[in-house]
């Protein structure tokens, strides 16, 4: 291990009493075993998600397991069920493990801050992936900037309306840093370039299809033809009240969402959605291991600091064959 077990025992006593009682139900594991010096050391690295469910984590978690495979470590991957409580409480068990790292997405990312000090106070590694930890102890984050989202999105909001309209925006989790982050590029971005278009009004749908669906159908009861001319969901959930709108004869309104899923790309290629903003979230997975491998392995230059930005795309239905939605 890069940095010796024994550092770690003082970190393992503090939350030796919390661990048993709040993660009972996490899988259980070990240090990683002593291995020779450089490239070719394993490594055991803790990979929390914030919830798995999420589609969007599935392909994260598929590029994070290639990277481990490709790299010859490990990786033990949990989930924290949108939850923070379980999220604090697996950190607290990766660190009574002594994982060499931790690739931590999760869905606070400043109610999660305390519990990676006891991290830090052991030397471990803290890479934060898809989901920004407002701690300078991080070693970098990995994702899409969020705000050129946001701005991506005003792009493609601007360049559909001609510069002038009314739309609504669906929000992700209020308070996660994606929402907040792609909120400020989506209003910095219009006030930049069309500030003619209004926005309406705003609701979390909290990255979930039904709550979405419940939304759209809110926003599109609320404004009539004519009162509103598109709406732009934060993620890919737009897709269910997209669909509504058409069985409902409301194709008066355009749709962007955020994100490309499998259950989406039909309705990209169908004209149910307009556009679609993509990021890769295999990408994002695969290089959160392998900036952890390579600082593990002292190859330090190698990782991007204090962001490691994925790209941004617009896409349309002409677009799609250059993409692997997930």
């Amino acid at each position: 291990m890069t940095t010796k077990f024994a550092k770690r025992l003082a970190a393992i006593g503090i939350f030796t009493t919390a661990v048993a009682l709040s993660v009972a139900g996490c899988a259980s594991g070990g240090a990683s075993p002593e291995g020779s010096a450089g490239g070719d050391e394993s490594y055991d690295i803790g990979v929390l998600v914030f919830d798995t469910t999420v589609p969007y984590m599935t392909p994260m978690v598929a590029g994070e397991k290639q990277a481990a495979e490709d790299l010859g470590v490990t990786v033990d991957v949990q989930n924290g069920q949108g939850d923070l409580a379980q999220q604090i409480a697996i950190i607290q068990q990766f660190v009574a493990q002594g994982k060499d790292a931790l690739v931590v997405t999760t869905s606070d990312g400043v109610g999660i801050v305390p519990a990676l000090q006891a991290a830090h106070e052991a030397g471990i590694p803290v890479i934060a992936n898809n989901t920004v930890i407002e701690d300078d102890k991080v070693i970098t984050y990995v994702g899409s900037d969020n705000v050129t989202f946001g701005k991506t999105m005003a792009d493609a909001v601007c360049e559909e309306l001609g510069g002038k309209g009314k739309i609504a925006v669906i929000l992700g989790i209020l308070g996660s840093s994606p929402q907040l982050d792609r909120q400020t590029g989506l209003n910095d971005g219009i006030k930049e370039k069309c500030p003619d278009v209004e926005i309406l009004a705003e609701q979390t749908a909290n990255w979930d299809n039904a709550q979405a669906l419940t939304v759209g159908q809110d926003f599109l009861n609320r404004f009539g033809p004519g009162e509103i001319d598109m709406i732009v969901d934060q993620g890919p959930e737009g897709i269910a009240p997209a669909q509504w709108a058409h069985e409902n004869g409301r194709d008066d309104v355009k749709w962007i969402v955020g994100d490309i899923p499998k259950a989406v790309a039909p309705g990209i290629e169908s004209g149910l959605i307009d556009v679609a903003i993509w990021q890769d979230p295999y990408e994002q997975g695969y290089k959160s291991v392998e900036d952890a491998v390579n600082w593990l392995r002292g190859d330090k230059d190698k990782v991007p600091q204090p962001r490691d930005y994925s790209k941004n795309e617009i896409i349309t239905k002409d677009d799609l064959g250059d993409i692997e939605p997930y």
